[in-house]
């Protein structure tokens, strides 16, 4: 047996090894089971995701200080609840190496930075299963995801519009009111939207 990066490599522990994504329901809760009950079958939900290999599960989330990276035993990332397995397909790199890739991913993937829209366990699961060279995640997966991000582009660009828009200008010549005191014209005096004193 070879020793590599302070690991003994035994030929049982060297690939193919099956590659797998486990799918969890974000946050445990009652309410978001029911709406992926309600959306998976339309292509999308809220999930929680890790990558399986070598009976280990890899996942990324939020954390104060240090990586995101977490590992744990298949099926337990809490608190999320377990969903599904999605079985990515077999991987030729050894277990030193799956090693060394994860702890070059936990150096950049830090729990600081976590984003719940453009920097998460997805995007985490994703590059790993594409180091593993198994390719991306369903589509599904991170549907949701992605329309936060189209989402939130929308409204970033709808913000801006706003912001050049001078809406308090067109309210007053919509409705002829002003910031500015009423004034006397003649016997009329406007006192409020669409209300005009009598004489």
């Amino acid at each position: 047996s070879a020793r590599r990066m302070g690991n003994i490599c035994c030929d049982h522990d060297v690939g193919p090894a099956p590659v797998v994504v486990r799918v969890y329901d974000v946050g445990g809760s009652d309410g978001v089971q029911y709406l992926n009950e309600f959306f998976r079958p339309l292509g999308t939900g809220a999930f929680h995701a890790g990558v399986e290999i070598y009976g280990k599960e890899y996942s990324y989330g939020q954390s104060a200080h240090g990586t995101g990276v977490a590992k744990n035993l298949p099926k337990r990332a809490d608190p999320h609840i377990y969903r599904e397995g999605i079985f990515m397909g077999m991987t030729d790199l050894p277990p030193w190496e799956v090693e060394h890739i994860i702890k070059n991913m936990s150096r950049r993937w830090r729990g600081t930075e976590y984003d719940m829209l453009r920097n998460n366990c997805i995007h985490f699961a994703n590059e790993l299963c594409d180091r593993l060279g198994v390719g991306k995640l369903p589509s599904w997966v991170g549907n949701m995801s992605e329309a936060g991000i189209q989402l939130d582009k929308g409204m970033a660009a709808l913000s801006k519009t706003l912001e050049k828009t001078d809406l308090q200008g067109m309210a007053d010549q919509l409705f002829g009111t002003s910031s500015t005191p009423a004034r006397q014209n003649g016997p009329r005096n406007v006192t409020g939207v669409g209300y005009f004193g009598g004489r």
